[in-house]
């Protein structure tokens, strides 16, 4: 028995990190590495990086699931039953059932400012290793890498390493933020009046006659059968009229063999003058934040790391 707990303890975690080393080769150049423990950052006890670990999770379960895939559970601190017969928790557990197999994982945080040691990666593969009932899944997660060691212990006992973080400034480095746009807004010049200038000829044969316009935009053309000009009114007004600056304009065009035509009917011209308006021009702005739509960084650990942005939506995207 220790008489004083401190020092007991104080030694007994000394000799921890002499068995550490031991292992990992002379100590002389590693104990510095190794006695330093990891930090806990602002998250605090890890309880709000559990949370965001298992908001990002579902939501991408959510984004990728498929139709053959059945989800059950994804669950926080979920109790499991041990070989033993006693409990032991999980910081996520998720259950999903594929072509009637029920597959299992269970998925620690840990919310450490440096890299993972690899005692955390043995007491995980202990802890799923003692989990009773069918085999389970490890994903281990936190937020700044994997010791070499703790990458070893992972790989052997067949553990998914995976760091996953908030987006920080650095991420934004040779990327968009955001984009202003201004988009001006024209208006299609509004056609007031139409003036026909009749062919006499044409005219005299047809005193006292009642002649209408009738037809859309599209329907009525002004045509030229000497020098091949033919356009309606829908053409005129997107070409020869669209560009004129803000106010009150005429447009007018001598014909020499001139027809105003119509679905029901053509009249003959010699000139036809257009009075229309242009409205003033209006603004719409947009602003696209990028930085709004990306929710979290993820990084598979493996031989060849895969990283990741994460969507508000939870849909994964090559960064």
């Amino acid at each position: 028995m220790c008489v004083n707990d401190a020092r007991c303890n104080a030694r007994q975690l000394a000799n921890s990190h002499r068995r550490v080393l031991s292992l990992r080769g002379p100590r002389e150049s590693l104990f510095n590495a190794e006695v330093k423990m990891p930090q806990k950052s602002t998250y605090g006890k890890g309880t709000e990086y559990e949370d965001f670990v298992a908001n990002i999770y579902d939501s991408i379960l959510s984004a990728e699931q498929l139709g053959k895939i059945k989800r059950i559970a994804l669950e926080r601190r979920k109790p499991l039953i041990c070989k033993s017969g006693t409990t032991t928790k999980v910081d996520i557990y998720w259950e999903y059932e594929v072509a009637e197999t029920t597959v299992r994982t269970a998925i620690e945080c840990k919310d450490y400012k440096s890299a993972v040691p690899v005692k955390e990666l043995r007491d995980f593969a202990h802890k799923l290793g003692d989990i009773a009932g069918t085999p389970i899944n490890g994903l281990f997660v936190t937020k700044n890498g994997f010791q070499s060691g703790a990458r070893q212990v992972a790989k052997e006992a067949g553990i998914k390493l995976m760091n996953l973080r908030e987006v920080e400034e650095r991420d934004w480095e040779g990327y968009l933020q955001e984009v202003n746009i201004k988009l001006p807004i024209l208006s299609s010049p509004r056609i007031r009046n139409i003036e026909l200038i009749w062919n006499e000829a044409w005219k005299n044969e047809r005193e006292g006659a009642i002649l209408t316009i009738a037809g859309k935009s599209d329907e009525i053309f002004i045509e030229d059968l000497d020098d091949g000009f033919k356009k309606s009114l829908h053409e005129l007004a997107k070409n020869e009229l669209y560009n004129s600056s803000p106010g009150q304009h005429i447009w007018e065009k001598k014909l020499s063999n001139g027809l105003f035509k119509m679905p029901a009917a053509e009249y003959k011209i010699d000139a036809i003058r257009i009075t229309y308006d242009v409205s003033i021009p209006h603004t719409i702005e947009m602003r696209i934040d990028f930085t709004k739509h990306v929710s979290a960084i993820l990084e598979y650990v493996e031989e060849t790391s895969k990283k990741f942005t994460i969507t508000r939506e939870g849909k994964k995207q090559a960064y």
